[in-house]
C-alpha cells in the first residue's frame, strides 16, 4: 500500500484524471490480498495462539479473531488517504479522524466493562472500519473512486470461502503423516 500511495501522489502531478481509477484499483488489490489472509487468521487464530503460547493465553483468541476480521478493511485506507492528501484535504482527514476517535472512545467505555479485551477489539474495529467507509464514500463522491460493481462483495465471498476451508481444516482429524511433521 505504500507503493500505491507514492504512485498516487506522483500521478497527481502528472494526470489527475486517472487518480480515481488508480485509487480504486489499489484498494481492490489490497483487499484481494488481505481479506483471504485475515479470514484464515480468524479461522485458526485461537488455535494458533494456544499452540504458540500455551493454554494460558487462550483468552487472547477472541480479541484476535475480532481484530483479524476487521483488519480486512485496512487495505482500503492507505490508497484513499494518499488520494486525499494529494488533493490537500488534510482538514477532512482530521475531521473524520477526530470523529471516529471519539466514537472509538465511546464504544470502549460502553463495551470494555462487559466484554473486556473483546470489547476493546470490537470498538476499535468498528471505529476504524467507520473511518475507512467515510473516507471511501468521500473519495467516491468527490473524485470518482469507483470499483467494478460487485467486486468488493466477491472478494469478501472468496475470503469467507478461504476462511471456511481453514476452519474445516482445523476441525478435521490430522492424518498420521502430518502428526509426525508436527
Amino acid at each position: 500500500t505504500n507503493a500505491a500511495g507514492i504512485t498516487i501522489t506522483a500521478e497527481y502531478g502528472r494526470n489527475r484524471n486517472d487518480l480515481g481509477a488508480m485509487t480504486a484499483a489499489s484498494m481492490r488489490y489490497g483487499l484481494l490480498l488481505a481479506a483471504p489472509a485475515v479470514a484464515g487468521i480468524a479461522a485458526v487464530g485461537g488455535l494458533l495462539v494456544v499452540v504458540m503460547y500455551g493454554p494460558a493465553y487462550h483468552a487472547v483468541a477472541a480479541p484476535l479473531v475480532i481484530a483479524a476480521l476487521f483488519a480486512a478493511f485496512k487495505p482500503l485506507l492507505a490508497p484513499v488517504l494518499s488520494l486525499l492528501q494529494a488533493f490537500e484535504r488534510q482538514r477532512l482527514l482530521v475531521f473524520w479522524g477526530c470523529l471516529w476517535a471519539a466514537v472509538n472512545i465511546g464504544l470502549d467505555l460502553a463495551l470494555i466493562p462487559s466484554l473486556g479485551p473483546s470489547g476493546a477489539a470490537l470498538a476499535n474495529g468498528i471505529a476504524q472500519t467507520g473511518m475507512v467507509m467515510a473516507l471511501w464514500w468521500h473519495a467516491r463522491k468527490e473524485y470518482g473512486v469507483r470499483t467494478a460493481p460487485g467486486s468488493i462483495p466477491r472478494i469478501f465471498a472468496t475470503a469467507a470461502v478461504c476462511g471456511g476451508f481453514a476452519l474445516l481444516g482445523r476441525l478435521l482429524p490430522v492424518p498420521p503423516a502430518m502428526q509426525l511433521a508436527a
